[in-house]
C-alpha cells in the first residue's frame, strides 16, 4: 500500500511538471481548455516520440544507413521544432497539421521498411486519437483515412515491400482492420465529447453572464451589499457603493471590525438582535427565511455620522445552519435630517399658526372650515369657534362678486390647482368691507385632494394705495402721451428704458424704436462730446442739467431741441437712472437766427447810411457853397451826381431791408426770360445770351441779375457782356462774363462780404452781398473767376428744375 502511494505520488508529481512545461512553452497567455488539451497531447508525443526518433536515426546513421537515420533525424527535428513554434502561437492549427503530418509520414515509412518484426507498425494506432483530438473529429478523420489509403497501398503493393521482414497477410488485415477500429472508436468517443464540451461551455457562458450581471448590480448599485462570517464576526464581502457613501475603500471596509464602524449604541443593538436570532434558531420554530430590519449609526471615515437602514438574513450551510449574516445598508442620513427639520417645522408651524397676524384657514371638499387661525378675529371681528365647521359660503364673509369668484378658485384648488394672490372684498362682523389677498394649496392624502389650505392677509390699506396709485399712474399716463415734449428715462449708461408717444410726433421714431438704444446715437456728431460730457459731469456731481444740442430725426434731417434732465434714485437711495424731458426748439432757434440776421443787416444799412449819405452830402453842400461864390455850373451837376448816388444807395438799402424781412415762397423761374427782361435797363451795352434752363427762385432773381449787371457796368467798366445758361444733370449754371478791368485776386474772396468797398466809386459793395445772401436763400453757389483775357466772370449754380419736378 506505501508502495501504490508513493507511485502514486511520484506520477501526480510527473504529470503537474508536464503540465507546468506545456504551459511555459506553449502559452503566451490565457487559453481555453480545449487549446491546452490539444497542446499538451502534442507535448506528450513529442517528449516520448523525440527521442525514440533520434535514437534510432543514431542506430541508422552508425549502421551506416544513412537515408534511413537522416529521415529519422528530420522528422525529429520537425517535431521538436513546431514544439517551440507553438510557443509563440495562440491557435496552433497550422502545427498540429504539420505534426499529424510528419507524424504520418514516419508511420508509413516504419511500415514500409518492415521495422523489427513489425513492432512499430503498432504506433499507427495512434495517429487516429492524436489527429482527431488535435484537428477535430472532421478534419481529424480526413487525414486519419489519407493515412489509412496509403498504408493499404503500402501493404498490398508487393513493388513497395522491402526490407528482412515479410508482412503476413492476416497480419496485415488485422492491422487495418484494427486502425479502422480504432479509427471509429476515437471518432465516435470524439464527437460525444465535443457534444459534452459544447454544453459545458453553454452552461459556463451562462454563468459568466449571470456573474457579470450580479457584479453589474454590486457594483453599481447605491446601497451597500456585505456579508459576514458569523464565525470569524469579520465582513467577506462589500460593495463597491461604500466607498461612495462612508469614503473607506473595498479593502478598508472588509478589514474593519464591526465595532470600529458602528457607533457604541449601535453596536449593542446589533449584537442583541443576533443574540436573539440565533435563539429562535436554536427554538427551531421560525422562517428560515425572514429578513431583520434595523437602524444604525455608522461612522464615515472623516468622523462624522451617518445613519444607514439595514435589512440582513443568515446565510445558510447544507445543513440549513446559520453561517454568515448577507445585508443591504441604506443611507437614510438626509432622510432623517428631513424628517427632523420637518418635525421641527410642524412645531414652529404650530406656534405661527397661533401668533400670526395672517388667517390661515382650511376647507374640506364640501366647502367646510377646518382650522382658522386666531387671527381671524382681528381681521373679521368673528372667533374661530364662530367659523370652524361651517359652510364659508352661507356665511355674510364675502360681497356677491367675492363670494362668486372665491367659490371658483377654492374648486380649482380642490382639482388640485394652485391659487396665488387672489383678492376678495370681505365683510366683517360689524359690516365693514374690508380687502384681503388669498393663496391656496391643496392637500394630497393618498393621492387625492382632501383639503384646502390658505392663507389671508389684510391689504385694504395697499388696496387704497393702488387705487390712488392706479389714478395717478392714468393722469400721468394721459399727460404723457398728449405732451409735445419727449420724455424718456435712461440707465446710468444713457439706454432708453422708456421713451413717450411723443418720440413718434417729433421725431419720427416709434417708443419701440427707442427704447434699448442709446439716448446719445441720435445726437449730431458736431454736438456728441459736449453732450456725453454733460452727462458724465451731472453724475459726478449729482446735479441735473440744461442743455441745448441736435437730434437727427428718422428721415435724416437734424432739428434743435433742449433736453432738462434730472436724476432717478433706487430704494437705497442711489441713482439709478435718469428722467429726460426733450423740446423741439428748431422753429425758436431759426428765429433766434434770423433776428440775428436781421439786426445785423439792419446793424449794416445804418451803418452804411451814417457813412455814405454824410459823406455824400457833405460833398453836395461843399459844391453849393462853392457854386454861390462862383456861379460855376460844374459844381451843380457835381453836386447832382451826389443827389443821384445817394438815391441809388437809400434805394438799395431799401431793397437790402425787404430782402432779409420777407421770406416770399420759391417758384418756377425760366432764367432767360429773367436775363432778357433786365438788360432791358442797359442800352449801351452789348448783349450777347446763349442757352437757357428752369430753375427754383423768388422775385429777388431780378435784383441779383441786375447787381451782377450793374458791377459789371459801374465797376468793371465793361461795354460788353456775354451770358452763358448750361444745363447739366439737375444743374443749371450761369455764367456772366465782363469784359473790363477785372477784380484783383486777392479781394476775390472778400468781395460777396457785407460792407465791403473797394474803387473809385466810394460806394459799399452791397450788391454783391445781396447776391450772394439770395444765392443761399436758393439752395445756391456763387464763384468768381478771371474772365480770358481780360475782365471777369460772375457765375451762378443753381438746381435745375425738369418737366417730371413741374408736374
Amino acid at each position: 500500500m506505501l508502495k501504490r502511494n508513493i507511485m502514486q505520488s511520484y506520477i501526480k508529481e510527473i504529470v503537474e511538471k508536464l503540465v507546468s512545461i506545456s504551459k511555459f512553452l506553449t502559452s503566451i497567455g490565457e487559453v481555453d481548455a480545449d487549446e491546452e488539451r490539444k497542446r499538451l497531447i502534442t507535448l506528450f508525443f513529442l517528449l516520448f516520440g523525440i527521442p525514440v526518433l533520434f535514437a534510432y536515426a543514431a542506430i541508422h546513421l552508425i549502421n551506416a544507413e544513412y537515408s534511413e537515420g537522416t529521415l529519422d533525424l528530420a522528422v525529429g527535428v520537425t517535431l521538436g521544432g513546431s514544439l517551440v513554434y507553438l510557443r509563440y502561437l495562440k491557435q496552433g492549427l497550422i502545427i498540429y497539421r504539420i505534426n499529424i503530418a510528419a507524424i504520418g509520414c514516419l508511420f508509413l515509412y516504419l511500415i514500409f521498411i518492415g521495422g523489427a518484426h513489425g513492432s512499430r507498425m503498432l504506433w499507427m494506432y495512434t495517429l487516429p486519437l492524436i489527429a482527431l483530438f488535435l484537428l477535430g473529429k472532421k478534419e481529424g478523420l480526413l487525414w486519419t483515412l489519407a493515412i489509412f489509403f496509403l498504408s493499404l497501398i503500402i501493404l498490398f503493393d508487393p513493388y513497395f515491400t522491402v526490407g528482412t521482414f515479410q508482412y503476413e497477410y492476416d497480419v496485415k488485415t488485422r492491422f487495418l482492420v484494427s486502425f479502422m477500429l480504432v479509427t471509429a472508436l476515437t471518432y465516435i468517443y470524439e464527437s460525444v465529447r465535443q457534444s459534452f464540451q459544447e454544453a459545458m461551455e453553454r452552461e459556463r457562458i451562462e454563468l459568466r453572464e449571470e456573474r457579470d450581471r450580479l457584479s453589474h448590480i454590486t457594483n453599481n448599485i447605491h446601497d451597500i451589499v456585505w456579508s459576514l462570517d458569523l464565525a470569524t464576526m469579520q465582513f467577506v464581502y462589500v460593495s463597491p457603493s461604500v466607498e461612495h457613501l462612508t469614503g473607506f475603500s473595498v479593502e478598508e471596509a472588509v478589514k474593519n471590525p464591526i465595532e470600529e464602524i458602528l457607533t457604541p449604541e449601535s453596536y449593542e443593538d446589533s449584537m442583541k438582535i443576533l443574540e436573539e436570532e440565533l435563539a429562535q434558531e436554536d427554538d427551531g420554530l421560525v422562517d428560515r427565511n425572514r429578513m431583520r430590519e434595523a437602524v444604525w449609526e455608522f461612522y464615515h471615515k472623516n468622523g462624522r455620522i451617518l445613519v444607514f437602514e439595514v435589512k440582513m438574513s443568515f446565510l445558510r450551510d447544507e445543513n440549513d445552519k446559520p453561517t454568515g449574516v448577507i445585508g443591504v445598508s441604506r443611507d437614510i442620513t438626509d432622510r432623517r435630517k428631513t424628517e427632523k427639520d420637518l418635525l421641527e417645522s410642524e412645531e414652529r408651524y404650530s406656534l405661527h399658526f397661533s401668533q400670526t397676524s395672517e388667517v390661515i384657514y382650511s376647507l374640506d371638499s364640501n366647502l367646510r372650515a377646518l382650522a382658522i387661525s386666531p387671527s381671524v378675529e382681528s381681521l373679521l371681528g368673528y372667533t374661530p369657534d364662530e367659523l370652524i365647521g361651517r359652510d364659508f359660503t352661507t356665511l355674510n364673509l364675502l360681497t356677491p362678486e367675492s363670494l362668486e369668484k372665491a367659490a371658483k378658485d377654492t374648486m380649482r384648488v380642490l382639482a388640485g390647482e394652485k391659487i396665488e394672490h387672489q383678492v376678495y372684498e370681505f365683510i366683517t362682523k360689524d359690516g365693514t368691507r374690508k380687502f384681503g389677498e388669498v393663496s391656496g394649496v391643496p392637500l394630497f392624502r393618498d393621492g387625492k385632494v382632501v383639503a384646502v389650505v390658505s392663507v389671508a392677509r389684510d391689504v385694504t390699506e395697499r388696496k387704497a394705495i393702488e387705487e390712488k396709485l392706479k389714478k395717478n399712474e392714468e393722469m400721468f399716463r394721459l399727460i404723457v402721451e398728449n405732451m409735445y415734449d419727449m420724455l424718456r428715462f435712461t440707465d446710468t449708461e444713457g439706454n432708453v428704458v422708456y421713451a413717450s408717444p411723443s418720440h413718434k410726433t417729433v421725431l419720427g421714431f416709434s417708443p419701440e424704436e427707442r427704447v434699448g438704444r442709446s439716448t446719445f446715437e441720435v445726437v449730431h456728431p458736431d454736438d456728441i462730446e459736449k453732450i456725453q460730457k454733460a452727462f458724465a459731469d451731472a453724475f459726478a456731481t449729482s446735479s441735473p442739467g440744461r442743455a441745448e444740442y441736435r437730434i437727427q430725426h428718422a428721415d435724416g434731417h437734424y432739428l434743435w431741441v433742449e433736453t432738462i434732465g434730472n436724476f432717478l434714485y433706487d430704494s437705497d437711495g442711489k441713482i439709478s437712472g435718469t428722467v429726460m424731458s426733450t423740446r423741439d426748439i428748431t422753429d425758436r432757434k431759426r428765429a433766434e437766427e434770423e433776428a440775428r440776421s436781421y439786426y445785423g443787416h439792419l446793424t449794416l444799412i445804418n451803418k452804411i447810411l451814417r457813412h455814405d449819405l454824410t459823406n455824400d452830402l457833405t460833398v453836395i453842400r461843399s459844391a453849393l457853397s462853392l457854386y454861390e461864390d462862383t456861379k460855376n455850373d460844374e459844381l451843380l451837376k457835381d453836386a447832382s451826381g451826389h443827389v443821384e448816388k445817394s438815391v441809388e444807395l437809400i434805394r438799395r438799402m431799401r431793397e437790402l431791408e425787404a430782402f432779409i424781412s420777407q421770406h416770399r415762397e420759391l417758384k418756377v423761374y425760366n432764367m432767360r426770360e429773367v436775363i432778357e427782361k433786365v438788360k432791358e435797363r442797359y442800352h449801351s451795352i452789348d448783349f450777347e445770351i446763349e442757352g437757357d434752363c428752369r430753375i427754383m427762385a423768388d422775385e429777388s432773381l431780378h435784383s441779383v441779375i441786375d447787381n451782377l449787371l450793374r458791377n459789371a457796368v459801374i465797376h468793371g467798366k465793361t461795354d460788353r457782356i456775354s451770358v452763358s445758361i448750361s444745363e447739366a444733370g439737375n444743374t443749371c449754371d450761369v455764367r456772366i462774363a465782363d469784359y473790363g478791368v477785372g477784380i484783383p485776386d486777392y479781394i476775390k474772396s472778400q468781395i460777396f462780404d457785407e460792407g465791403f468797398t473797394f474803387g473809385d466809386s466810394g460806394q459799399t459793395g452791397i450788391g454783391l452781398h445781396i447776391v450772394k445772401k439770395a444765392m443761399d436763400t436758393y439752395g445756391g453757389q456763387v464763384y468768381v473767376e478771371d474772365n480770358k483775357p481780360q475782365g471777369t466772370v460772375f457765375i451762378l449754380r443753381l438746381r435745375a428744375i425738369s418737366e417730371e419736378d413741374i408736374r
